[in-house]
């Protein structure tokens, strides 16, 4: 379970499910993904932190309306990682995904390079509950969305955790006027926009135990975090419901039902549409990765009764919103 503090909360929540390992997916070689050459200068039109769903989107829209745009981020893995699970979309998330490409957004085409399996949740039911889901291949995805950011010419990429933002007295008010860096390194902007996510004072808590994190393995922004609670703004606390993630070479399939991808899959970026070779890149059914569909029992309610007192939510020790339950 995962309690962050934020500012800014621009994340798409996305449903957690388990892909088969019976079909290799083409994959890079890890490699360094930012080689791009440039020079880090010393004031931008707009610099955005965090490079989530959220700073992603954000650093394009910037440049796409032609600033000169800096994406902040703490270390080159962080660039496109799906973070919470391998699937972009589902129930309602699905037209959220829409909505950004159809905005000029980047998610919709990164996940039609990037997916497994498509499907279109509720297809017998009325549109509106409709919602396209496709499963992704999570280091793939990462490796789209890191050619993407390297094709724009007017964005920087710099791997640094935030200090601090930098804060001027304008005549009636207080103006951000941009970030200092780890390093020292002081970055003008016009414009800094936070899309930290849970990283900005993040706790981890598993069990009793609890620690400073963003994410499993990922230190948390705990100066940013200071330096914003110092302006007097209002900061908050929501929190995920985040269940382990489980090895599916250490499930046993054999009885579960596979949920397969739709006969013709549907693309999730409007542009996908209309560009031939793209669409064809789509998984046919038989080329997809199938979905293990599990099920909870009585025996699986009993165990959790039976261990409530050991979550921080359900044994009293904190008292949060929750924005992602899971079990």
């Amino acid at each position: 379970m995962r309690v962050c503090l934020i500012l800014v909360l621009c994340c798409v929540l996305l449903v957690l499910c388990s892909v088969s390992s019976k079909l290799a997916v083409t994959t890079p070689p890890e490699r360094s993904l930012w080689s791009m050459p440039f020079t880090l200068k010393k004031a931008y039109d707009v610099v955005v932190v965090g490079a989530g769903h959220a700073g992603v989107e954000a650093a394009l829209a910037s440049v796409r309306r032609g600033a000169s745009t800096l994406l902040v981020t703490r270390k080159e893995e962080d660039l496109g990682v799906l973070a919470c699970n391998p699937s972009i979309g589902g129930i309602g998330k699905g037209h959220l995904a829409r909505e950004i490409d159809a905005l000029g957004g980047a998610m919709g085409r990164l996940a039609d390079r990037s997916g497994t399996s498509f499907k279109v949740l509720n297809l017998s039911r009325g549109i509106a509950v409709q919602g396209p889901r496709a499963q992704m291949d999570r280091s793939l995805y990462r490796h789209n969305t890191v050619d993407f950011l390297r094709s724009q010419k007017d964005l920087a990429v710099v791997f640094q955790p935030v200090q601090s933002l930098l804060v001027t007295q304008g005549i009636d008010r207080k103006k951000c006027s941009g970030l200092l860096l780890e390093d020292g390194q002081k970055i003008c902007a016009n414009s800094v926009v936070i899309t930290t996510g849970t990283f900005l004072n993040g706790k981890i808590f598993v069990g009793s135990e609890t620690f400073p994190a963003g994410r499993s393995g990922d230190g948390s922004s705990s100066a940013l975090a200071q330096s914003i609670q110092s302006l007097g703004l209002l900061m908050g606390r929501l929190k995920t419901g985040t269940p382990p993630r489980i090895d599916l070479k250490s499930i046993d399939t054999e009885g579960l039902s596979m949920q397969w991808q739709d006969d013709s899959p549907e693309p999730f970026s409007f542009l996908s549409l209309n560009n031939t070779p793209l669409k064809d890149k789509l998984p046919t059914k038989s080329a997809s990765l199938p979905t293990p569909i599990t099920h909870t029992t009585p025996e699986t309610h009993q165990i959790v009764k039976q261990n409530l007192f050991h979550s921080a939510e359900f044994g009293g020790w904190v008292a949060l919103l929750r924005i992602c339950p899971g079990m």
